[in-house]
């Protein structure tokens, strides 16, 4: 090899290894947790779900579990009794017609938990 070859290959390799280096040192000092609120359940940060929801998914069967990405009227009927909505998010946006089912399904005998940084 050439001189000016081997040079170039010197410099990049120092490069690289002091690159990942700082990598390393900068690792050692990054904060273990991110502590902005997610309210994810897939999150295990202090301001994630995770905990809750597998404690929650653990407590009942596979058929009475169910995760609900639709507004609940429109899944779970409010004829229902003896159940439980969990809702976990930032702000909750319920109008009216929510409203009504919510207080409907909880004279039922259902039973209803709200976590959200704001309530209608």
């Amino acid at each position: 090899m050439k001189r000016g070859t081997i040079i170039i290959m010197i410099i990049v390799f120092s490069v690289i290894a002091a690159l990942t280096a700082g990598f390393l040192i900068l690792k050692q000092y990054m904060p273990e947790h991110n502590w902005q609120p997610t309210l994810s359940h897939k999150s295990s940060h202090p301001y994630g779900t995770s905990y809750l929801y597998n404690l929650l998914k653990e407590s009942y069967d596979e058929d009475d579990f169910m995760e609900l990405k639709k507004r609940p009227q429109k899944i779970i009927p409010d004829s229902d009794t003896n159940s439980l909505l969990f809702y976990i998010g930032y702000n909750s946006f319920f109008d009216s017609l929510s409203i009504e089912w919510i207080r409907k399904y909880m004279i039922n005998g259902n039973k209803v938990c709200f976590a959200s940084n704001q309530l209608p």
